[in-house]
Protein backbone atom coordinates (compact mmCIF):
# COMPACT_ATOMS: atom_id res chain seq x y z
CA UNK A 1 0.00 0.00 0.00
CA UNK A 2 1.29 3.79 -0.81
CA UNK A 3 1.86 5.87 2.05
CA UNK A 4 0.50 9.71 1.86
CA UNK A 5 3.78 11.01 0.22
CA UNK A 6 4.25 8.43 -2.15
CA UNK A 7 0.72 9.09 -3.87
CA UNK A 8 1.63 12.86 -3.96
CA UNK A 9 4.64 11.98 -5.78
CA UNK A 10 3.30 10.14 -8.24
CA UNK A 11 0.58 11.78 -9.07
CA UNK A 12 2.90 14.04 -11.40
CA UNK A 13 5.00 12.75 -14.15
CA UNK A 14 7.26 16.16 -13.17
CA UNK A 15 9.96 16.80 -11.51
CA UNK A 16 9.99 18.68 -8.62
CA UNK A 17 12.19 21.39 -7.09
CA UNK A 18 13.71 21.37 -3.30
CA UNK A 19 11.28 23.61 -2.38
CA UNK A 20 8.27 21.70 -3.43
CA UNK A 21 9.74 18.67 -1.99
CA UNK A 22 10.31 20.89 1.30
CA UNK A 23 6.16 21.88 1.21
CA UNK A 24 5.03 18.22 0.79
CA UNK A 25 7.17 17.00 4.05
CA UNK A 26 6.07 20.07 5.54
CA UNK A 27 2.61 18.97 4.66
CA UNK A 28 3.25 15.49 5.89
CA UNK A 29 4.17 17.08 9.56
CA UNK A 30 8.11 15.96 8.43
CA UNK A 31 10.94 17.50 10.26
CA UNK A 32 11.83 19.44 7.01
CA UNK A 33 15.10 21.22 8.91
CA UNK A 34 16.66 17.75 8.86
CA UNK A 35 15.41 16.51 5.41
CA UNK A 36 17.50 19.62 4.27
CA UNK A 37 20.81 18.47 6.27
CA UNK A 38 20.68 14.68 5.36
CA UNK A 39 19.92 15.49 1.82
CA UNK A 40 23.49 17.63 1.56
CA UNK A 41 25.29 15.03 3.86
CA UNK A 42 27.73 13.16 2.31
CA UNK A 43 26.65 9.88 4.00
CA UNK A 44 23.48 10.54 1.48
CA UNK A 45 25.60 11.36 -1.50
CA UNK A 46 27.76 7.99 -1.12
CA UNK A 47 24.38 6.21 -0.72
CA UNK A 48 22.76 7.65 -3.79
CA UNK A 49 26.38 6.76 -5.69
CA UNK A 50 26.44 3.10 -5.14
CA UNK A 51 22.80 3.05 -5.78
CA UNK A 52 23.81 4.56 -9.26
CA UNK A 53 26.65 2.30 -9.58
CA UNK A 54 24.32 -0.72 -8.72
CA UNK A 55 21.95 0.53 -11.14
CA UNK A 56 24.47 0.56 -14.57
CA UNK A 57 26.31 -2.58 -13.31
CA UNK A 58 23.13 -4.71 -13.91
CA UNK A 59 21.66 -2.36 -16.55
CA UNK A 60 19.49 -0.34 -15.38
CA UNK A 61 19.64 3.18 -17.50
CA UNK A 62 16.68 4.95 -15.88
CA UNK A 63 13.61 5.14 -13.78
CA UNK A 64 11.30 3.06 -13.36
CA UNK A 65 12.82 -0.31 -13.74
CA UNK A 66 11.78 -3.15 -12.18
CA UNK A 67 13.36 -6.86 -11.19
CA UNK A 68 11.02 -9.74 -10.83
CA UNK A 69 13.24 -12.84 -9.98
CA UNK A 70 15.80 -12.38 -12.63
CA UNK A 71 14.33 -10.60 -15.10
CA UNK A 72 15.28 -6.82 -15.77
CA UNK A 73 11.90 -4.39 -17.16
CA UNK A 74 13.04 -0.92 -17.70
CA UNK A 75 10.48 1.73 -18.12
CA UNK A 76 6.74 1.91 -17.26
CA UNK A 77 4.83 -1.59 -17.58
CA UNK A 78 1.98 -0.56 -15.60
CA UNK A 79 -0.51 -2.40 -13.18
CA UNK A 80 -0.97 -5.13 -15.47
CA UNK A 81 2.69 -5.32 -17.13
CA UNK A 82 3.56 -5.54 -13.67
CA UNK A 83 0.95 -8.57 -12.54
CA UNK A 84 2.13 -10.63 -15.76
CA UNK A 85 5.59 -10.70 -14.49
CA UNK A 86 4.77 -11.96 -11.20
CA UNK A 87 2.84 -14.43 -12.96
CA UNK A 88 5.41 -15.86 -15.48
CA UNK A 89 8.06 -16.02 -12.71
CA UNK A 90 5.76 -17.86 -10.37
CA UNK A 91 5.27 -20.33 -13.16
CA UNK A 92 8.93 -20.62 -13.47
CA UNK A 93 9.55 -21.47 -9.66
Amino acid sequence: MQSESDLQLSHSSASFSFSQLAKIAKDLGLDVEKMKKDASSDEVQAEIDADVELARTIGINGTPAFIVEETLYPGYIGEDGMVQAIKEAREQQ
